[in-house]
């Protein structure tokens, strides 16, 4: 064998140890993240997206620092071998979070399916999805009064005298989010809805006013 096939043999060994225990490594950090939520460490904090990162920050330093002692005890690897795997580890249970569990905790579309399911032996017709989304999810599971509270601890509404406002951070992140939607063409409706309708009630206001003038008395 030549010593270019042997030198191959070898980097192939190395990188596939490489990658077996960065591997292991991302999966012990998302069993971290895991028994953190199970635990209910933070629990305190209402909401699951930012709960979630906090746990992830904690598991990433968790997973660094049992991951540098354990590759550099087991001489399997260096201490930054063990910060590389937990950054890897911290980018997937990063994804998976905002993937699956903040997806699953405030989802339309799980809301219908888990409905649906519940009625599994039941042919349901639109209007009936729709009103028990208005009853159920918007009334009895306060929809609207939750996600207000949401905002107002991330400073994107402010509150007074129970009326509500945009502040000025919310602002920035609809021109943020408005961005974010034209970058990757994503459906605007959602984010332009109130605009159109603002721009509507101006056009009657303003239609209604010139032909309350225009009417002779």
């Amino acid at each position: 064998m030549s010593a270019w096939a042997k030198q191959g043999l070898a980097l192939g060994r190395d990188l596939a140890i490489s990658a077996l225990l960065f591997g292991l490594i991302a999966v012990c950090g998302f069993g971290v993240l895991v028994a953190l939520f199970k635990a209910g460490v933070f629990a305190s904090v209402p909401i699951i997206f930012y709960r979630g990162l906090i746990l992830c920050a904690v598991a990433f330093g968790l997973t660094m620092l049992a991951a540098g002692y354990g590759l550099r005890k087991l001489r399997l690897g260096t201490v930054r071998d063990g910060f590389a795997a937990a950054c890897l580890s911290l980018g997937l249970n990063l994804a998976f979070l905002v993937i699956v569990p903040v997806t699953v905790d405030r989802s339309v579309s799980v809301f219908m399916l888990a409905y649906m399911d519940a009625h599994a032996d039941e042919r349901l017709e639109a209007r009936d999805i729709e009103a028990a989304f208005d009853r159920i999810y918007v009334r009895e599971l306060k929809a609207i009064d939750r996600r207000l509270a949401e905002q107002i601890q991330s400073g994107n509404v402010e509150t007074d005298g129970g009326t509500y406002a945009i502040s000025v951070r919310g602002r920035q992140f609809i021109t943020t989010a408005q961005f974010v939607a034209w970058l990757f063409d994503t459906d605007t409706r959602l984010l332009l809805r109130g605009v159109d309708e603002r721009k509507t009630l101006a056009q009657t206001a303003a239609q209604t006013a010139a032909n309350s003038s225009g009417t002779p008395r």
